[in-house]
């Protein structure tokens, strides 16, 4: 939903919106969206708006997607101690609240903070925390993107065998929901990876699949 619409889109969605939990999922969705177009003071803006418009009525599930969407852009611009010490704080509450969906999304956010800390020890620890989150959520498209991103990291560990596995269930998840771009880039990836091992028949099986 977040890639198919815009900021204004959101912010009009926003105007028109009810209940405070709309209004704080809408903030959150367009502080996440400046985040990913690295416009980290527009993203602060809105997690700041999240807390503001929390504050009231002490919204938990407000303040804790408030730290997520702080968390996630001071991740952008390498402030690691203060990324840390916010999704620490929203994993406190999505725990509490047993909010399965945003624990993934969190853990998920945590693991790219150590991946451009280049600790990769804690990224696997915890992209195996969100996956673990994620397949309770049933969210299958950030599992996908888990799973894959996952096997980078143990990649760049020259692990793998490990990212072989990664990838592998990544692709199986991608076949049962039939999506097509998730299948070509993973089946791609273990193609390579079995390239790399030297297993030319796998290597030769996964690359043709991927082309499928």
């Amino acid at each position: 939903v977040l890639a198919q619409k815009t900021a204004g889109d959101l912010m009009a969605e926003f105007d028109k919106a009810s209940s405070l939990k709309e209004r704080v999922d809408i903030c959150y969705s367009i502080s996440i969206y400046y985040s990913s177009r690295l416009k980290v003071d527009s993203a602060l803006f809105f997690a700041n708006k999240i807390k503001e418009i929390s504050t009231p009525t002490n919204y938990e599930s407000g303040f804790a997607k408030y730290y997520f969407a702080t968390g996630a852009a001071l991740k952008m611009r390498r402030k690691t101690g203060e990324a840390i010490t916010n999704l620490n704080k929203a994993i406190s509450i999505f725990t509490k609240e047993k909010d399965h969906l945003f624990l993934g999304k969190t853990y998920r956010t945590f693991a790219s903070v150590y991946v451009l800390d280049g600790n990769y020890d804690l990224a696997r620890e915890n992209y195996r925390l969100a996956i673990a989150n994620s397949a309770i959520a049933g969210d299958d498209n950030v599992l996908i993107r888990e799973y894959e991103e996952a096997a980078s990291v143990f990649s760049r560990a020259l692990d793998n065998d490990s990212a072989i596995i990664y990838l592998t269930k990544g692709l199986a998840i991608a076949e049962k929901i039939k999506h097509q771009g998730s299948i070509f880039l993973l089946a791609g990836s273990l193609g390579i990876l079995f390239l790399d091992g030297g297993d030319l028949y796998k290597a030769r099986y996964f690359l043709e699949y991927s082309f499928k």
